[in-house]
């Protein structure tokens, strides 16, 4: 039995269809989605950069969650994702504002009376804030600010800081008035007396303060040798006017 010539020309065209068409590729794999551990390091440079410190865990987490995110949504560079993120914070905000310099105008003498080198007169209004110094040094401007801030909002604009005293409550003291606000030697805190004095000053001037720096308070108990008291004074006067 033969095979109809129309099968073999039918079976003839399928083949022909077939080898014709042509071939469906294969569809496109997915790039792997990557791994937020590779942006450790961008993200710490990140920190250091905006926040001027280390990340903490939780923050390195969110961080490289963000940046992978980022980079799997094709956003080049996908680390300026998360330095945006950081910018509307209110630590970068805080941070910002704390680096402000502010340069208050320089009390001038008139005759008997003080003035601004503006040509505006100055009436002190002054407050007494004797520790504040010491309480920068030991807490930093957050220790200070809400003192500062209530002197700024009822309307002072000078303050009265001592830069030492001894005025602890000495038990052996039969005097029972002797004490009250503690004792401030500088020479406990070595260089760091120093060091603090600039920006002790410019938190005081963000705030609209100028301050009367009282360098001796009880000066015979906590520095009572004539020479360090000079050195005291010198130094003083060389740290104050390199400002």
């Amino acid at each position: 039995m033969t095979v109809p010539e129309y099968f073999i020309a039918g079976l003839f065209m399928l083949e022909t269809a077939v080898m014709a068409c042509p071939t469906r590729p294969p569809p496109p794999s997915t790039p792997p989605a990557p791994n937020p551990a590779v942006y450790a390091e961008d993200c710490k440079l990140l920190y250091r950069e905006e926040l001027g410190r280390e990340p903490d865990p939780e923050g390195l987490i969110g961080c490289q969650s963000q940046i992978a995110l980022a980079a799997s949504q094709g956003k080049t560079p996908p680390q300026e994702t998360f330095r945006a993120f950081v910018r509307t914070q209110p630590e970068w905000i805080a941070r910002q504002e704390a680096m402000k310099v502010v340069v208050l105008p320089r009390l001038v003498v008139r005759g008997q009376h003080l003035g601004l080198e503006t040509g505006q007169r100055f009436t002190v209004i002054e407050a007494s804030g004797f520790t504040l110094y010491q309480q920068f040094l030991d807490g930093g401007a957050s220790a200070i600010e809400p003192q500062l801030q209530q002197l700024e909002d009822i309307g002072f604009n000078t303050v009265r800081v001592f830069g030492m005293y001894d005025n602890a409550p000495n038990p052996a003291s039969n005097d029972p008035g002797r004490g009250g606000i503690g004792r401030f030697r500088p020479q406990d805190y070595g260089d760091r007396y120093w060091a603090g004095v600039a920006p002790f000053l410019q938190v005081l001037a963000k705030r609209h303060l100028y301050c009367e720096f009282v360098v001796f308070a009880d000066a015979t108990v906590v520095m009572p040798a004539a020479a360090a008291q000079i050195q005291h004074w010198n130094q003083f006067l060389q740290v104050v006017g390199a400002q």
